[in-house]
């Protein structure tokens, strides 16, 4: 084949995504389509290509960049860009966080204002389940047991109890605040800020006053 030929098939051939994994959606999901989504933490690019598919307004990070300074900057400045509000809401791996935290995240996926939006944590598997779980239960109205089961089919897995017993423990209370439009009183607040990191991790031993009926065990 002469060159020219080959120069005019590169021209016209199609712009194809990159092969370097740096725009795959990782474990990506719908909660309610045109609504809520969820993930695990995604690389710039990938942040990009979620924002403009899915046209997200929101997004909302409980900590999969949490480590990475300059990758969490990287996000930020493709919402900043794109136009989409993101906060950072950094939860501890294992889901059990600052309890006020769960109730932030709720208030924000509750909120019309903020769809389409856009929850993700590191793996997308504990934290974010664990938002879930309480939205599909309190906002939605749907019972534990299939919205637990839901987690699975994104990474979680069952003998990784932690959280499931820690929402037991907290979830009227997560919801009596979500409802009512304030706190939960023993723990701290946690005030979402677009563009800022918050902290909703729990100092152990500090947050909950040992002689709470309700605390969760260490």
């Amino acid at each position: 084949m002469p060159w020219s030929h080959v120069l005019l098939a590169l021209l016209l051939a199609p712009v194809l995504p990159s092969c370097d994994g740096s725009e795959r959606l990782r474990n990506f999901g719908v909660v309610e389509e045109g609504k809520i989504y969820r993930s695990g933490r995604l690389e710039a690019p990938a942040l990009r290509r979620a924002i403009e598919e899915h046209g997200l307004a929101t997004v909302i990070d409980l900590g999969g960049w949490d480590s990475d300074a300059e990758e969490w900057q990287a996000n930020q400045s493709v919402a900043d860009e794109l136009g989409v509000t993101r906060y950072a809401i950094h939860m501890s791996g294992d889901g059990r966080a600052n309890p006020n935290g769960y109730v932030a995240v709720l208030r924000l996926l509750a909120d019309p204002a903020n769809h389409p939006v856009l929850v993700h944590c590191a793996a997308g598997t504990e934290r974010t389940s664990a938002a879930i779980v309480l939205y599909r239960n309190l906002v939605q109205g749907e019972l534990i047991q299939p919205a637990y089961e839901e987690s699975f089919g994104y990474g979680h897995q069952a003998e990784d109890y932690e959280w499931i017993a820690y929402l037991a423990d907290w979830i009227d209370e997560i919801g009596q605040a979500w409802r009512g439009g304030g706190w939960i009183e023993v723990v701290p607040p946690v005030v979402p800020r677009p563009g800022e990191i918050v902290t909703a991790r729990p100092a152990r031993g500090q947050w909950v006053p040992p002689d709470y009926p309700g605390q969760p065990a260490r």
